[in-house]
C-alpha cells in the first residue's frame, strides 16, 4: 500500500514555485524596463532559458498539482481558485507570448523596447497582481479544507470514544454480574471475585480517561 501524499508538503511546494515565478519574472521584466534595453543575444537566450522554466513549472503544478491536491483533501476547488488558476495560466502565457516575440524581433530592432515597453509593464503588474491573488485564494480554500478535515476527525475520534464507552460500561456489567457469581459460590468463588474486581477496576480507569478526552476536545 502506496503512502498517503503530504499535502501540507504539496501546498508548500506551490506556494513557493509559484512566488519564485512571481518574483524571478517581476524581477527580470523590471531590470527591461528600467534599462530600456535588451540584454545581448546570448544572455537573452539565457535569461528566457531560466524564466520559461519557471514558467513551466508554476503552470505544471497549476493544471496538475493543484487540481490533485484538493482532490486528496477530498474538497473540490472553488469556482473562485478556478477563475484565479485561470487567470494566471492565461497571464503566464500572454507572457511567454511576448517575450518569444522580443527574442525573435532582436535582429530587426537590436538593443530598443519601445514598442514593447507598454506590453511589457501591463504583463509584469499583471502577472504580479494574478499570481498574489492566486496565492491568497490557493492558501485561503487550503486553510478552509484543513479546517473540514480537523472537524470531520473530531466526529470520528468522538465516534469511537462513544463506541469504547459503550464497551467500558458493558465491562464494568460483566464484572459486576461476575462479582455476583462468586460470591454465591462461596470460597470457591474466591479467585474468580479477584479478577472480576480487577476487571471492574480497569474499566473505571478507561471511562476516567475516556471523560478526560472528551473534556480536552470538546
Amino acid at each position: 500500500m502506496s503512502e498517503a501524499p503530504n499535502t501540507d508538503e504539496t501546498a508548500r511546494t506551490v506556494n513557493a514555485v509559484v512566488a519564485t515565478c512571481r518574483a524571478k519574472c517581476f524581477e527580470y521584466l523590471s531590470l527591461m524596463i528600467l534599462s530600456d534595453g535588451l540584454p545581448a543575444n546570448d544572455d537573452l537566450k539565457r535569461d528566457l532559458q531560466s524564466i520559461t522554466l519557471h514558467f513551466e513549472n508554476a503552470k505544471s503544478l497549476l493544471r496538475n498539482e493543484v487540481p490533485q491536491l484538493f482532490a486528496q483533501l477530498g474538497i473540490p476547488a472553488s469556482d473562485e481558485l478556478h477563475d484565479q488558476i485561470f487567470q494566471a495560466l492565461r497571464t503566464i502565457d500572454s507572457l511567454q507570448s511576448l517575450l518569444n516575440d522580443l527574442n525573435s524581433s532582436q535582429g530587426s530592432a537590436p538593443g530598443k523596447l519601445d514598442r514593447f515597453l507598454p506590453a511589457l509593464e501591463h504583463c509584469r503588474n499583471d502577472l504580479w497582481n494574478k499570481i498574489t491573488t492566486f496565492i491568497e485564494a490557493f492558501n485561503a480554500h487550503i486553510a478552509s479544507a484543513n479546517r473540514k478535515q480537523a472537524q470531520d476527525e473530531a466526529v470520528f475520534v468522538r465516534k469511537a470514544m462513544n463506541e469504547i464507552d459503550e464497551i467500558s460500561d458493558s465491562i464494568n456489567l460483566i464484572s459486576i454480574n461476575a462479582s455476583v457469581e462468586a460470591a454465591r459460590a462461596g470460597y470457591a468463588g474466591r479467585g474468580f471475585a479477584v479478577i472480576a474486581e480487577e476487571i471492574q477496576t480497569l474499566s473505571k480507569r478507561s471511562r476516567t480517561s475516556l471523560r478526560s478526552i472528551k473534556d480536552r476536545i470538546a
